[in-house]
């Protein structure tokens, strides 16, 4: 089998040629340019060095530039911009609700899940023979939608370049759509390192990459027990109709708004989030948007659960100033703050976030309210952004307080004979200190925590910006580590504990499944819900999700041994948390072929990881042989 690498360490040993080309180079998707004049002048530093890159450098150059050479063939000029962008709303919210109507595959001959409520889940079936979930189309269906509004707003900006005629729209999609692709192919060779045309081993060493792909497998995992532990009940409320010219507000919509709302609140997936939310005031700036957003997604949902592909098209498009008194007085608001905060989720040519954090496009004097479950599965995702952008939440510090009450809570429940501190600053004298977030006494060793809380999306680059992060952390939790050492015989006193500790063992913490298990210069990151685990004794692994939500099979196995060993055992387990260890034998690399099309002449291939479900005996150790199913699980 092939080694895969887990540590840190050897991807920042090449950073400094993607760092050069990330700082100084710009794709830009309004109008398919790519500034290549300081790219080009960086690269050659480094053909000789690194020939594996500079090949995938050449090869997404000649790329862009037929899709250019393409799109420039249809001569289109600011003429044509708002029909196109008309065209193309349309278009995405028909296919977007297609989605929905496509027959299922079960995930296995048994145990299938046939509920409406998992759509976003089930997996499709599709023209080149691969199957892809509801989200995974949709995410392409809206993300090429992005990419036509980015170029018609750069249209607008552009003189008329002659008469060509209106082109056909789906053609003009698919250099769209091929553009969107490459780009995120192009993204993830310069800022993860996963170039094309290299081998297996290349992928195998590449801890980025690895850690995505589980990470990802384990979201799949929480939603799957998100839905079987009740997530589903929101969608069960979300059943009526919304139509334009026909907007009330009763009593019943109002009270089912209030369940599935609630519904949502309780079932994010993160508990420390959850619990931001959950004390958030009602008044609060960050509570009325999440209104918001819930109320747009409940109103797709019914809509979408009434009409499903017989959606006229009032059900998804709303004069603007209709829909502001709507939404004001379904959520007892006055109009203005009600038109402000919608302004919130329209989309804005050429804005960094993802398109589904902003589900509304105006159209002359309307909204189009794009397809649902966008927003429904990235719900999460725009809770996270809308919290740590509030000034007046300092998620940092919250973190950290709730680690230590949380970590002291499990610890006590667990009867463990450990001690919890934190957070506080470290000062043997009055000239020096340290702050640190968490320590843990066991035995005759500390465990020193660097506490990092971080909201990121899937983009190549925000991964890339929280590995950095991650890395920092480490190294924060080393040097902090060392400083008590150094200072322990002074220290000890003023935190009432035994002068003859032995060692102190730093890790970095984060609430984020991203890196669990990773490590770097030898400090191991873990997650939240795998360190909380820790203490429970014992995780239970692979679940069988069947008909009606019904849950059987599953294994335990042990997080520390006795209450004798778990000092030790700490140790062990924050090297290597269970979680990771599984998911890890489902690791599985295959082929991915870019093959020429005819805009695109350049082939190439590239690797991914995938998880399957089922993991070969021999991949198993006794005590996970027993249920190996489609859902790996804890908490």
């Amino acid at each position: 089998m092939i080694a895969y690498n887990f540590t840190l360490d050897t991807f920042f040993d090449r950073r400094e040629m993607r760092s050069l080309i990330i700082n100084d180079t710009r794709l830009q998707p309004d109008h398919f340019k790519f500034e290549q004049q300081q790219a080009n002048a960086l690269i050659e530093r480094f053909r000789a060095g690194v020939p594996e890159f500079c090949r995938t450098y050449d090869t997404f150059i000649a790329i862009f530039a037929d899709l250019r050479d393409a799109l420039a063939s249809y001569r289109l000029s600011a003429k044509h911009s708002e029909p196109i962008r008309r065209s193309a709303v349309i278009l995405a919210l028909f296919d977007g609700f297609h989605i929905f109507d496509q027959p299922f595959i079960p995930p296995t001959d048994n145990d299938t899940v046939p509920e409406s409520d998992l759509m976003n889940l089930r997996a499709f079936r599709t023209d080149d023979g691969n199957d892809y979930s509801g989200d995974d189309l949709l995410e392409g269906i809206f993300d090429t939608l992005k990419v036509a509004l980015d170029y018609c707003a750069f249209l607008k900006s552009q003189a008329d370049q002659g008469d060509g005629a209106a082109p056909d729209l789906r053609l003009l999609f698919r250099v769209f759509n091929q553009f969107r692709i490459y780009k995120n192919d192009w993204l993830e060779c310069l800022c993860l390192g996963n170039e094309v045309d290299t081998a297996p081993e290349a992928l195998a060493d590449n801890a980025i990459e690895i850690a995505q792909r589980i990470s990802l497998a384990r979201e799949g995992s929480l939603r799957m027990q998100h839905i079987s532990f009740g997530g589903a009940k929101g969608f069960a409320v979300a059943q009526h109709r919304f139509l334009d010219g026909q907007l009330r507000v009763g009593r019943k919509n109002r009270r089912d708004f209030a369940k599935f709302r609630a519904s949502m609140h309780d079932h994010i997936a993160y508990p420390f989030l959850r619990n931001i939310v959950r004390c958030l005031k009602a008044d609060h700036p960050a509570s009325r948007a999440l209104d918001i957003y819930l109320l747009l997604t409940f109103i797709s949902l019914g809509n979408l659960s009434r009409f499903g592909l017989k959606n006229e098209s009032n059900s998804y498009l709303f004069d603007a100033t209709s829909f502001d008194a709507f939404v004001a007085a379904f959520l007892d608001i006055d109009e203005k703050m009600a038109s402000d905060l919608l302004d919130r989720f329209l989309f804005i040519p050429g804005q960094k976030h993802d398109i589904w954090f902003t589900p509304l496009v105006r159209l002359e004097t309307s909204y189009a309210l794009l397809s649902p479950m966008c927003a429904h599965a990235n719900f999460e995702r725009y809770v996270e952004e809308l919290v740590s952008g509030n000034d007046d939440i300092d998620i940092g510090r919250d973190f950290e307080t709730y680690i230590t009450d949380l970590t002291t809570h499990a610890i006590r429940k667990a009867s463990l004979p450990f001690a919890v501190r934190g957070p506080m600053k470290l000062k043997p004298t009055t000239s020096t200190f340290e702050e640190v977030d968490l320590l843990i006494l066991a035995d005759k060793t500390i465990y020193l925590a660097e506490v990092k809380y971080d909201a990121f999306s899937a983009e190549p680059l925000a991964i890339l910006q929280h590995v950095e992060k991650m890395a920092g952390a480490c190294k924060q939790a080393a040097r902090k580590a060392e400083f008590l050492i150094a200072n322990w015989s002074t220290l000890c006193s003023s935190l009432n504990w035994p002068a003859d500790v032995e060692r102190v063992v730093p890790f970095a913490l984060t609430e984020k499944t991203f890196l669990n298990g990773f490590s770097f210069r030898g400090v191991p990151i873990v997650a939240l819900r795998d360190f909380e685990d820790f203490f429970s004794g014992a995780i239970l692994f692979n679940l069988s999700l069947g008909k009606g939500g019904i849950i059987s099979g599953g294994s335990f196995q042990k997080t520390f041994e006795s209450d004798r060993s778990a000092a030790s055992d700490l140790e062990t387990y924050l090297k290597e948390p269970l979680r990771r260890r599984e998911f890890a034998k489902r690791l599985r690399i295959r082929a991915i072929d870019r093959r020429p099309t005819q805009e695109v002449r350049t082939s190439y291939r590239r690797y991914e990881f995938e998880i399957v479900n089922v993991v070969p005996s021999a991949d198993q150790d006794s005590s996970s042989r027993e249920q190996s199913a489609s859902v790996s699980t804890g908490r």
